[in-house]
């Protein structure tokens, strides 16, 4: 058993699981019983992953509960960095094209402004708003920029970190990417604790604990507390 352990430690994507299983693992090397670990390493040891080692304990397949717990996760990081490889480039894109804005306004317009009131031009429309948005749009930016530090940062305090990610999901674009990402980690990792006999309710509450994403996880338990009153999760 502690080999297989320290073998998913070593697969692990987690390192709160890796560090879990390794412990769990040096323990067993030592002597103790499975059960004895997880029952005085509450603390330590994810409830998931407690919960997960206990079910296949049970069943005998907890070598095959390890593979599966360490696919889910190498999935979910997988599917983090495919979205993250997503953004990547246009995020740069934008960040230099506003270095390159910005750099011309602080620098280079204040020539071509002194030069055209020196010939006392009549200059269009669009040369006007690069005046304005030089001399009051950039300033009215950083303070809708310092507005919207102070709403998230009140937002943060007042709901914590799962009305943050909640907030988070309504973002156009990269919310919804972002709150789907976390339902899939969580029904990868909901699979592989039904597949092991875990009771749904309990699996759905071991789910909750165990997934990134703090909203997603208080929808996991809302279905838990459902399932245990005998609604169906449809």
């Amino acid at each position: 058993m502690a080999p297989g352990l320290r073998a998913a430690a070593d697969e692990s994507t987690n390192p709160r699981v890796a560090s879990a299983l390794g412990s769990i693992a040096a323990q067993i090397e030592q002597g103790r019983s499975l059960d004895d670990i997880l029952a005085d390493s509450d603390r330590l040891v994810p409830r998931h992953i407690s919960g997960l080692l206990a079910a296949a304990a049970r069943t005998g397949s907890l070598g095959d509960a390890l593979v599966e717990l360490a696919d889910q996760q190498r999935a979910a990081r997988d599917l983090r960095q495919s979205i993250a490889g997503g953004f990547a480039y246009p995020l740069v894109v934008v960040c230099l094209a506003s270095v390159l804005l910005l750099s011309i306004m602080l620098f280079v317009v204040d020539t071509y402004q002194e030069m055209f009131e020196e010939f006392q031009l009549s200059l269009p429309v669009l040369t006007l708003v690069l005046f304005w948005w030089r001399d009051i749009g950039l300033w009215l930016i950083v303070g809708i920029i310092a507005l919207g530090v102070i709403a998230v940062a009140a937002i943060r305090l007042r709901q914590g970190r799962a009305g943050w990610l909640r907030l988070v999901a309504t973002v156009p674009l990269f919310g919804p990417l972002w709150h789907w990402s976390g339902f899939a980690e969580w029904l990868g990792l909901l699979s592989v604790l039904v597949r092991n006999q875990i009771p749904l309710p309990e699996a759905l509450r071991l789910a909750g604990d165990g997934v990134s994403n703090d909203h997603v996880g208080g929808i996991s338990h809302w279905l838990a507390d459902g399932a245990e009153e005998g609604q169906t999760v449809w």
